[in-house]
C-alpha cells in the first residue's frame, strides 16, 4: 500500500483534494492533507508536511503531491529530517495536484507500486481536459488512455441492459467471471465518468453505481485478455441472467376461485406515520409493500444483538492477522452452507445474494486494508474490520440509486457475522419464538430473513428497509408477507399485540377490531385458495390451447 500526502498553500484546498481522492479510492488508501501555515493562514509548513508523511508512511512508499513552487521547498526540507531508509521511500511528484491526486489514489487502491502510482499521476498531464481539445501542440506526441470513442484492442464498451445494472448479484457474477482469468481487468462507468476500478473487486464494481442503460468500459491486459473481454461482453449481453420475459396471461380455466368481496379500508383511516400503540386501541400504519400476502398473529419484537468493536493495540500483529483470516474462513463456510440451503428453498437466483456476501470477504481491497491496519498499525481485528465495513457501507449508502444504497445492509450483515466469530458469540436463533408470531424489527439482515421459519414466523414488518433490499427479495422468495419502512415508532408495539400484515397494500393493522379482522381472514382464505389452485394448475399437462 502507498500513502499519499497532499501539500497546498491552503488547508481548505488540501482537504478538498484529499476528500475527492478518498472518494475515488473508496477510502482504501491512507491520504493526509498538509495545507497552509496553519488552518487559516496561506502558506506551507515544513512541520505539517513532516507530520503528514509520518502519518501515512508505508513500507511500500509515500507519494507527495504539491500545488506551488514553495511547497516543493517545504516538502524537501521535511524529507531531509527523515532517516535515510525513509527518505528512499518518499517521492515528490511533479504531477498536477488535483488530477494527479485522483489518478494516484486509484492506482494505489489497486495495489500498484510507488513508481507506477507516480507514473499514473504524471500521465494526466498529457490528457486533454476538454473533449476534442489537445493538451499539447501537434508536434508533441500525446499518450492518452483509450476512451469509449476510440477503444483499443484490449478495451470494450458496453451498455447495461438489465433492469438493476451492476447491483449485488450481477456484480457478483461479473467479479467471479473476471476473477477466473489471469489478466488484469479494470472497469469504469462512462455514464458517471468514474475512474477505473479492478473488475475483480466486489466493492469496486458496486462502487461504480452502474445502472440500467449506463455505459461501461472494460479493459484487460494479459495472456487471456481477448477471451475475458469476449466472455464479459456475452455476460452483459445476456443481462447477467436477469432479463425478464414478457409476461403471459394465465389461461382463464386455471384462474382459480374469484377473490371474495372484502371490506374496503378507508384511506383516511390509514395513518401516514406510526404513533405509540396502546393495548386495545386499533391503529393502521402505512409502510412500503415488500412481499405480498396476509399475516395475522401476535407481535414479537426482535432485537438482534449488534456488536461493537473497541479499539486496542495488539502485541503480536501477525498472530492477530492469523486470527482474522481464520474468522473469515469460518464465516465463508457458514455463508456457503446458507447459500446451498437457499438454492433448494428459494432458487438459485435469490441464493446468489449470498454469493455476493462471499465476494465481500474475498475482496482484495478489503483484505489489503485489513492487513495494513493489523500488521502495520497493530490494530485489533475487530476494530479494523468495523472501520473497513463502515467505510464501504458509507460509500454505498451515499449513492444516488436506492438499489445500491440498500446494499450497505449486506456489507454490514457480513461484518457482523465475522465480528460474532471473532468474539465467540453465537447467532441468536429466530427459531426460538414462543409461538407463531408476526415479527417486528428495526431492520432484518438478509441472513436473518433467510433463517425465518414459516411455521413460527407468519410475516414481518420493519421500521427501516426498502422494497429493493435483499431482505425484501428473500421474504418474497420465501412467501412471507412483509411491510417495511414503517419508521422507528413501530418499535413501540408491545409483544403479544394482535397484528395484521397486508403485504400487498403495505399496511400494518395494530389491535384490529372484529370487523377488520373478519374481513382480512376472508381475504387471506381467498388468497390461499387461489395459491392452491395455481399450484394444482402448475401440475397439469404442459399443452398449448390448440
Amino acid at each position: 500500500m502507498i500513502g499519499i500526502v497532499i501539500v497546498a498553500h491552503s488547508q481548505k484546498l488540501a482537504e478538498g483534494v484529499k476528500e475527492l481522492a478518498e472518494q475515488m479510492s473508496q477510502g482504501r488508501v491512507p491520504i493526509v492533507a498538509a495545507g497552509g501555515l496553519d488552518d487559516t493562514t496561506i502558506g506551507t509548513n515544513m512541520e505539517r508536511i513532516l507530520s503528514a508523511i509520518n502519518a501515512v508512511y508505508q513500507p511500500d512508499g509515500v507519494l507527495v503531491l504539491m500545488d506551488l513552487g514553495s511547497a516543493v521547498m517545504s516538502a524537501e526540507m521535511a524529507i531531509e529530517t527523515l532517516s535515510p531508509e525513509q527518505q528512499a521511500k518518499v517521492l515528490l511528484s511533479p504531477a498536477p495536484l488535483v488530477e494527479g491526486a485522483i489518478a494516484a489514489a486509484v492506482e494505489a487502491a489497486i495495489g500498484n507500486s510507488l513508481a507506477e502510482v507516480n507514473a499514473a499521476a504524471c500521465a494526466v498531464v498529457n490528457m486533454p481536459k476538454v473533449a476534442g481539445v489537445a493538451a499539447l501542440s501537434p508536434e508533441q506526441e500525446i499518450s492518452t488512455v483509450p476512451t469509449a470513442e476510440a477503444p483499443s484492442s484490449n478495451e470494450i464498451t458496453l451498455t447495461l441492459i438489465n433492469k438493476s445494472g451492476l447491483h449485488a448479484r450481477p456484480a457478483a457474477l461479473f467479479v467471479q467471471t473476471a476473477g477466473s482469468f489471469q489478466s488484469t481487468i479494470t472497469v469504469r462507468n462512462l455514464s458517471r465518468n468514474t475512474t477505473p476500478v479492478s473488475a475483480k473487486s466486489m466493492f469496486g464494481v458496486l462502487g461504480l453505481g452502474a445502472q440500467q442503460n449506463h455505459r461501461i468500459a472494460i479493459a484487460a491486459e494479459g495472456p487471456d485478455a481477448a477471451e475475458v473481454l469476449a466472455v464479459l461482453r456475452q455476460l452483459a449481453g445476456d443481462g447477467f441472467g436477469e432479463m425478464e420475459q414478457t409476461p403471459v396471461a394465465p389461461a382463464k380455466e386455471f384462474a382459480g376461485p374469484p377473490l371474495q368481496e372484502t371490506r374496503v379500508i378507508p384511506r383516511s383511516f390509514v395513518e401516514s406515520a406510526p404513533h405509540l400503540v396502546a393495548r386495545g386501541r386499533m391503529r393502521k400504519f402505512q409502510g412500503v409493500a415488500a412481499s405480498a400476502g396476509i399475516a395475522i398473529g401476535p407481535a414479537y419484537l426482535y432485537r438482534p444483538l449488534t456488536l461493537n468493536a473497541p479499539q486496542r493495540k495488539v502485541e503480536d500483529p501477525e498472530a492477530e492477522w492469523v486470527r482474522f483470516t481464520a474468522a473469515v474462513e469460518k464465516a465463508k463456510a457458514q455463508i456457503k452452507a446458507t447459500r446451498d440451503k437457499a438454492v433448494t428453498q428459494v432458487g438459485r437466483a435469490a441464493a446468489e445474494i449470498f454469493t455476493a456476501h462471499l465476494l465481500f470477504l474475498e475482496d482484495p481491497g478489503l483484505l489489503d486494508q485489513m492487513r495494513v491496519q493489523i500488521t502495520k498499525e497493530g490494530l485489533n481485528a475487530e476494530a479494523a474490520l468495523a472501520k473497513a465495513v463502515a467505510g464501504y457501507a458509507d460509500v454505498l449508502r451515499n449513492m444516488d440509486d436506492d438499489l445500491f444504497r440498500q446494499r450497505a445492509a449486506d456489507v454490514e450483515d457480513v461484518g457482523q457475522r465475522v465480528l460474532r466469530i471473532l468474539r465467540g458469540i453465537s447467532d441468536r436463533s429466530l427459531a426460538e419464538l414462543p409461538e407463531p408470531a408476526v415479527l417486528v424489527a428495526r431492520d432484518l439482515a438478509p441472513s436473518d430473513t433467510f433463517r425465518l421459519e414459516k411455521e413460527r414466523v407468519l410475516g414481518f414488518c420493519t421500521a427501516a428497509g426498502g422494497v429493493t433490499s435483499h431482505t425484501a427479495i428473500l421474504a418474497s422468495s420465501l412467501g412471507l408477507p412483509a411491510v417495511v419502512g414503517l419508521g422507528e415508532k413501530a418499535l413501540d408495539i408491545p409483544d403479544g399485540t394482535p397484528l395484521i400484515i397486508d403485504g400487498e397494500a403495505g399496511v400494518v393493522v395494530v389491535n384490529p377490531d372484529e370487523e377488520i379482522l373478519a374481513a382480512y381472514r376472508v381475504r387471506r382464505e381467498s388468497l390461499v385458495a387461489r395459491q392452491v389452485a395455481a399450484r394444482q394448475a402448475g401440475q397439469g399437462p404442459a399443452l398449448t390451447r390448440d
